[in-house]
């Protein structure tokens, strides 16, 4: 790699693959504690090659930045990276593009003199190996709840040695903590969060894609941690089945029908198992393919957003405005067509985890029956039996956990088959 020297009072280093910049000097100008003008309705982007140089902009990004395009076009992009914005971001943004794939976060930018601004960027890679990062002001408050303090501590980090692998694991862990399982469920919750808040402070008509795919959004959370909850019951209770045959043969003879349910109950907690085991796995596959086809849809209506905005932009000498408007119209295309199909990938897998409640909601009626059997004949016994009772209430409130689980899951996916299906009809 090499480093670009710019005229504008300092040298440029070199932004790598690993999150780490390769200096080639010291930067002189000092960074502001004031924001740069970005009102809401503005919308930018850039293009960039495989390195990450600069190829193109419109007319906000050079704005927003304050450098001349002479000094923007050829040089890396890491020319407006705020020295608060950790390196971990920037290695997993790279990690996720370098795989094709598109990737959001919060970014922390510094103009040229030195004033910062936030920007939630979008950024997709392009079919000649470079990428197109779109960029939205943000005003949702997670910025402000959990990103900055967030990227503050990771920064720290940093400055006490922490590697940059390190940082990134970190990232994922916090995210974790405010109910976000992976990277892609935080950039898509971000996205439609930014974009629904947008909406309602510039007074714009309510998108009913967006509205109905975060609703989605909402249920396919719920049913996951549904699915985790009745996991971590059926664990809880695990052990039924082996203590019922133990008291059974405490009681000999009289615990001769008690030994017959735990043999039934033992048989069903097996197969229950095995159930709950595919069950809780599809519905994280549900939930994936939502935050997958949320950020799809988000970004193709960035996409076209910014291309309607650069339509309207004045030419410049610096870009090829009709060529850059061509490029901007087919990656929109492309990733409409990407969203369509994930409506149709979230259709079929939330129609196969319903046929997997149908499946569950069979062995709890079974459970059910068994566990009525062990109360009655548990009733019958002529002997102490409070450590059978014990037993019973366990199962009891397993059936319990069960039932009203699988009434909110069903619920769950019964909306967002609706709302897909919906979705689909209105694309076509």
């Amino acid at each position: 790699m090499r480093c670009i020297s710019i005229d504008v009072g300092y040298t440029l280093g070199v932004f790598m693959e690993d999150g780490r910049q390769k200096p080639s000097g010291r930067a002189r100008i000092q960074p502001l504690n004031e924001a740069a003008p970005f009102a809401l309705e503005e919308i930018f982007f850039s293009r960039t090659d495989a390195r990450g140089i600069i190829l193109a902009g419109n007319a906000v990004f050079q704005r927003i930045s304050q450098f001349s395009w002479s000094e923007l076009i050829g040089a890396p992009h890491n020319l407006i990276r705020h020295p608060d914005m950790p390196k971990a971001v920037f290695y997993l943004l790279w990690q996720t593009i370098k795989q094709g794939k598109p990737i959001g976060a919060y970014v922390k930018n510094m103009a040229k003199d030195g004033r910062y601004y936030w920007v939630f960027a979008v950024v997709t890679p392009l079919p000649d190996g470079g990428f197109l990062s779109v960029r939205i002001k943000p005003c949702a408050t997670l910025l402000e709840e959990a990103v900055t303090p967030l990227y503050r501590a990771l920064r720290q980090k940093e400055y006490d040695g922490s590697s940059t692998e390190d940082n990134a694991a970190e990232l994922l862990s916090a995210l974790s903590t405010h109910g976000f399982e992976d990277y892609t469920s935080f950039m898509a919750y971000a996205l439609a969060t930014e974009m629904r808040v947008r909406e309602e402070m510039l007074q714009q008509p309510r998108n009913e894609a967006l509205s109905m795919m975060l609703g989605m959004f909402e249920k396919a959370g719920t049913l996951a941690a549904k699915a985790a909850e009745i996991g971590r019951a059926y664990r809880a209770s695990a052990l039924v089945p082996l203590n019922m045959r133990v008291h059974a043969a405490q009681l000999k003879q009289l615990g001769a029908t008690i030994s017959v349910v735990a043999e039934n109950y033992a048989v069903l907690s097996h197969e229950i198992h095995e159930h709950l085991s595919a069950f809780a796995h599809a519905a994280h596959t549900v939930r994936n393919e939502l935050a997958q086809g949320v950020f799809l849809n988000g970004t193709a209506q960035l996409q076209q957003h910014v291309t309607q905005a650069f339509a309207n932009e004045p030419l410049h000498d610096a870009t090829d405005s009709l060529a850059e408007s061509q490029l901007l119209m087919a990656q929109a295309e492309h990733y409409q067509a990407q969203a369509a199909s994930s409506m149709k990938s979230i259709l079929r897998e939330a129609s196969q985890f319903q046929a997997r409640c149908l499946e569950v909601r069979r062995l709890s009626a079974a459970l059910e029956v068994t566990r009525i059997m062990s109360k009655v004949e548990s009733a019958h016994l002529p002997v102490a039996k409070d450590g059978l009772n014990d037993l019973m209430a366990d199962l009891e409130q397993f059936q319990l956990t069960l039932q009203e689980g699988l009434k909110t899951i069903e619920y769950c996916t019964q909306h967002v088959l609706s709302a897909a299906e919906h979705l689909i009809r209105r694309s076509a």
